[in-house]
């Protein structure tokens, strides 16, 4: 007896679960693409114009050039680029890369502004000449943020100034991440010369970041006030405050986890490495402290410093963990042997005792510092900020 025809109803139901997985296979993997480029031929014709047409899960792809506030003709007082109070996220990245794809605002005011944003991502810029006014009280030179969770990877920040963060300043977040980015020669005339976190108890993470050659009053490198941070495989190096907190500063009741990064050549009156405050609290593990003008690690009698596996050496003030500080276990008081101090490369020698296979605290501590071996037991050639930052990746 042959088999019999399904029911109609069946065949109804099947009909249409191939209708549905037909339509999902057609459908786009994400939202719509807005290429822009420098000479007005994209699909809009400014940076801006795309920013705002962009809806969630839209990406605005950017062409290569010199994107500046004179040849954009878009800038205000809040900002060259803004982004203003959008409830949800898409991505704005460019096409070659930070190199050759560069934001400036030519001191008219500061680079990027966000406001109110759920989730932004931007990727793969230069970050140039920005100069933070009234609006956004003098905050973030480089790059204002303020009540969101963004992502900023693969920028560098370069000649950018404010009162409050140089380069890039965070307030009332809800966690921001900020990696493989590169931060030197921004100035803050008061707090945070390259980064400055403010208020903001969600966390925040610096991660596989340069911060080089940033001056400041205070926290020249990385400030975190009232905020929760983490810095992680980071190299702070040759940051110059006037007050405190040459390399990071923790202050109010900020708090700081400072891992797997190195901390070297930093200058300041006090705290010239990295200065706790107030009641703020620090915990800094597997880092090397090393080189700086001054104290290393300097802590407040009211504030918590934890300090375990940590290379600490050659700091003019001396290498001692600071009264009251608790010794985490792990720790070296011994040259880190870097491939080439002078040079600024902080790559480390294969006789170093911050690798693994050199520390007798290897299997507890693995690795300290930012950085893996670079060279051999002598010191190498001098090395780009460029070839360092990847060795960070």
């Amino acid at each position: 007896m042959g088999r019999s025809a399904d029911p109609p109803s069946l065949r109804a139901a099947a009909a249409c679960a191939l209708l549905l997985a037909a339509a999902v296979l057609a459908s786009p993997a994400g939202g719509a693409t807005w290429r822009v480029a420098v000479d007005g031929s994209g699909d809009l014709p400014t940076l801006q114009a795309a920013i705002d047409t962009a809806q969630a899960g839209d990406t605005v792809l950017v062409g290569p050039g010199v994107w500046s506030w004179t040849g954009q003709g878009t800038g205000d007082e809040r900002g060259f680029i803004r982004f203003l109070d959008r409830s949800e996220g898409f991505v704005v990245r460019s096409e070659a890369g930070p190199a050759a794809t560069i934001l400036d605002a030519e001191g008219m005011s500061r680079v990027v502004y966000l406001h109110g944003m759920n989730h932004i991502t931007f990727e793969g810029f230069t970050i140039r000449g920005g100069e933070a006014g009234d609006w956004g009280d003098r905050c973030g030179g480089g790059f204002f943020t303020h009540i969101a969770y963004d992502t900023i990877r693969d920028c560098v920040f370069e000649d950018n100034r404010a009162e409050f963060g140089g380069g890039f300043s965070c307030s009332v977040s809800r966690g921001v991440l900020i990696e493989d980015c590169v931060f030197t020669h921004n100035e803050s005339t008061r707090h945070g010369g390259a980064v400055a976190f403010g208020l903001s108890n969600a966390s925040s993470i610096v991660r596989n970041c340069i911060v080089t050659d940033n001056t400041a009053e205070d926290g020249a490198g990385i400030l975190s006030y009232y905020s929760t941070v983490t810095v992680d495989r980071c190299v702070v190096a040759g940051n110059e405050a006037s007050v405190g907190g040459g390399g990071i500063l923790v202050c109010g009741e900020g708090s700081c986890d400072v891992l797997r990064s190195t901390i070297c050549g930093n200058r300041a009156p006090a705290g010239d490495g990295i200065e706790v405050r107030d009641i703020s609290i620090l915990s800094c593990e597997k880092s090397i402290v090393a080189f700086n003008r001054g104290d290393g690690i300097a802590a407040a009698p009211s504030a918590t410093a934890v300090v375990g596996c940590c290379c600490l050496w050659g700091n003019d003030a001396g290498d001692a963990l600071p009264p009251g500080a608790v010794d985490g276990g792990g720790n070296l008081f011994i040259d880190p042997f870097f491939c080439g101090l002078e040079a600024g490369d902080y790559l480390l020698r294969s006789d170093s005792p911050c690798l693994p296979v050199n520390n007798p605290n290897g299997i507890f501590c693995q690795l300290i510092g930012a950085l893996p071996e670079g060279c051999g037991s002598t010191a190498v050639e001098r090395r780009s900020w460029g070839a360092i930052k990847r060795s960070v990746r």
